[in-house]
């Protein structure tokens, strides 16, 4: 598995609950606590989570959330550009109009290479939210991808053209509802992929198989286990090797034997983002190679 060992993360300025955001993300919760409270916690957990990675060997790029306009959702830039192993930047069109202020020249500036623009599609309705709406499995060069208001088959069509991977295009669902990002129902580590097949019916079996191919254990994740994290996970490559990085949320969630199957863990505290902002650990980082 083609493993990065540097993330890009922003540290927000001004995170809360998006109404607009929570019309097609069921996992954000409204905070009875006051707005400078809920930014302060956000940015304890923030700030907590670079050293703790930091010490794992992986370098952190953080970058700074501009205070005007406000951005409550600014702490998750994997929605709006991807890193690719080729070295390519990936600017994607996103759903929820008032996010797209989170894609900054200043940001693109710290990480270089060459960037191909793909927002322009939200014109056309045809989004795809980076590596929230996409799973890649970079070695196999295949996109999973969960259909939802955030994430079209155009858009993920279009994407895969421009790098060259093959788009496997699935539905699932939650309580009747196409799950918002496929990064909350599906995770890969080198040996591992947890996965929400419950949720995904007749594609279900299409997908398992692709993910049995690609020589990694399956993983079923239960409807709790969803609502708790467990498939929004990222490996990384740190100083003593891979890590798969995840919730404290997600951890407890996991039964032993699944455990077991993700290998060396680095486990981190984001409760207020989570639950405020309907975005785990792995949403917070955009792998940069």
């Amino acid at each position: 598995m083609t493993l990065a060992s540097s993330v890009l993360m922003v540290r927000p300025a001004a995170f809360g609950y998006s109404e607009e955001a929570a019309a097609s993300n069921a996992f954000q919760e409204a905070p009875v606590d006051s707005a400078p409270l809920v930014q302060a916690r956000a940015l304890e957990e923030f700030d907590a989570m670079v050293v703790q990675l930091r010490g794992e060997g992986i370098h952190v790029i953080v970058a700074d959330d501009s205070h005007v306009p406000a951005k409550p959702d600014a702490v998750f830039p994997n929605n709006w550009v991807s890193c690719q192993p080729d070295g390519r930047r990936i600017v994607y069109p996103m759903a929820v109009p008032p996010r797209r202020a989170e894609r900054r020249d200043e940001v693109l500036d710290l990480l270089g290479g060459d960037v191909t623009d793909l927002s322009g599609l939200e014109a056309d309705g045809r989004f795809v939210e980076g590596t929230g709406s996409m799973v890649f499995d970079h070695a196999a060069r295949v996109a999973y991808a969960c259909r939802s208001p955030r994430t079209t088959d155009e858009g993920v069509r279009r994407v895969c053209a421009t790098i060259r991977y093959e788009p496997m295009l699935f539905d699932c669902a939650l309580d009747g509802q196409a799950v918002y990002h496929t990064n909350v129902v599906l995770g890969l580590t080198p040996r591992a992929a947890v996965w929400f097949g419950e949720g995904a019916g007749e594609g279900r079996s299409v997908v398992e198989a692709r993910l049995a191919d690609s020589g990694r254990r399956v993983v079923q994740l239960t409807e709790g286990q969803v609502r708790a994290y467990c498939g929004n996970l990222l490996a990384l490559n740190g100083a003593s090797g891979p890590v798969t990085v995840l919730s404290d949320t997600a951890w407890a969630a996991f039964a032993p034997g699944q455990r077991e199957a993700l290998g060396r863990v680095l486990i981190v505290r984001v409760p207020t983002i989570e639950r405020v902002g309907g975005g785990g650990a792995r949403c917070m980082m955009a792998e940069v190679w």
